[in-house]
């Protein structure tokens, strides 16, 4: 399983397709699927192919490979600046909750 740089980033309730730009390969899919039917799609759906995250963010690890699921709060949610921003307020929630240490 070949490993994207970087974690993969997508906003949340959009679909994260195999073989999108981004990296996300067959084997990412399968390891989705398999996380997919242990919290029986609490966090995402699986579709043919492809993955939808719903209205969660956080992070999800699976394999070597890490996803982070951003908010989506604007209508600029697909730009490089908008992705770097609302990375930035994952990474305060995420804190604020005590989940993690930056």
């Amino acid at each position: 399983m070949s490993n994207p740089k970087g974690p993969i980033q997508v906003f949340e309730h959009h679909w994260l397709r195999v073989d999108d730009a981004i990296g996300f390969t067959e084997s990412h899919f399968d390891a989705l699927v398999k996380y997919g039917d242990q919290t029986k799609e609490k966090y995402f759906t699986v579709g043919h192919q492809r993955v939808k995250f719903g209205q969660n963010v956080g992070v999800i690890q699976v394999k070597n490979f890490t996803i982070e699921i951003l908010p989506k709060a604007d209508r600029s949610a697909g730009d490089e600046a908008s992705k770097a921003k609302w990375r930035d307020a994952l990474l305060t929630i995420l804190q604020e909750c005590k989940l993690i240490k930056i």
